[in-house]
C-alpha cells in the first residue's frame, strides 16, 4: 500500500465523496486532503474503497469541504500564493521531528514575498530556511505573516501529497493554510502567532483550530 494511503487509513476517520472527488478528514479535525478521481488509476480507487470501509461517510457539516474553502479565498480572507520547495521542507521537518517531540514550526511570509520555515526554542531561531516565495512578486503582504503548525501534522500531509510541485495559500488572518499540486489538495487549520509567543498547546485541540467557513 502507498505511504499516502497508510496515513489516511491511520489518521482519518471520515470521508466525503461525489462523482468527481474523494476527500478525507483527520480524526482531530485539523487537516483534510482531497483527490480528483480522474487522476486516480483503478488500483488506487480499489485501495481507497477498501480504506473507506472503516470510516464514516459524511457531508462534513462542520464546513471542511475543500470547495467551500476554495470559494472563501476570493470572498473573505486574503491569501498569498507561494511556490514551495517540497523536498527541502520535508527534509527539514523530518530532521526536526527527530530532535523534538510534539513541536511546532512557524511559516513566516516576509514583506519581500519570501517564505521561511522557522523553528525556535522560545528564545532564538534554531532553524530558519527559505522554502518558497510568492508566485507573483507584486502580491506580497504589507506586514510579515507568521503561522504556527504542528511538525507531525504537516509531515503527514506532505507524505500524502508526495514530492510534487506544490503551492501554499498563506492566509492573512485565522484561516486554513491551503495547498494544491494540480490534482490533490489539502487544508490544515493553523494556529496563528499573533503576540510573538509560539506555542503548540492548542494544535491538537480542534476547538482552537477554526476552519472559519
Amino acid at each position: 500500500m502507498k505511504t499516502a494511503f497508510k496515513i489516511l487509513e491511520k489518521y482519518c476517520d471520515t470521508y466525503h465523496e461525489d462523482d468527481s472527488k474523494i476527500q478525507f478528514l483527520s480524526g482531530n479535525r485539523i487537516w483534510t486532503v482531497f483527490y480528483l478521481k480522474s487522476f486516480l488509476d483503478t488500483k488506487d480507487i480499489l485501495e481507497l474503497d477498501r480504506i473507506k470501509k472503516g470510516m464514516d461517510k459524511e457531508l462534513f457539516p462542520d464546513g471542511a469541504v475543500f470547495e467551500k474553502l476554495l470559494k472563501k479565498l476570493d470572498e473573505e480572507t486574503k491569501y498569498y500564493e507561494c511556490k514551495v520547495d517540497v523536498k527541502l521542507l520535508k527534509r527539514t521537518l523530518e530532521f526536526l521531528s527527530k530532535i523534538t517531540y510534539n513541536a511546532c514550526i512557524t511559516f513566516v511570509l516576509n514583506r519581500d514575498g519570501a517564505l521561511y520555515v522557522v523553528y525556535t526554542d522560545g528564545h532564538e531561531d534554531i532553524v530558519k530556511l527559505r522554502v518558497g516565495e510568492t508566485l507573483e512578486h507584486h502580491k506580497v503582504p504589507e506586514e510579515r505573516i507568521k503561522i504556527g503548525c504542528s511538525i507531525d501534522e504537516m509531515l503527514r500531509i506532505l507524505k500524502v501529497m508526495g514530492d510534487y510541485d506544490l503551492t501554499f495559500s498563506i492566509p492573512e488572518k485565522l484561516s486554513p493554510i491551503m495547498g494544491m499540486n494540480g490534482h490533490r489538495g489539502f487544508a490544515i487549520a493553523p494556529r496563528v502567532e499573533e503576540w510573538g509567543v509560539m506555542s503548540c498547546d492548542n494544535i491538537s485541540r480542534p476547538e482552537r483550530c477554526v476552519w472559519n467557513i
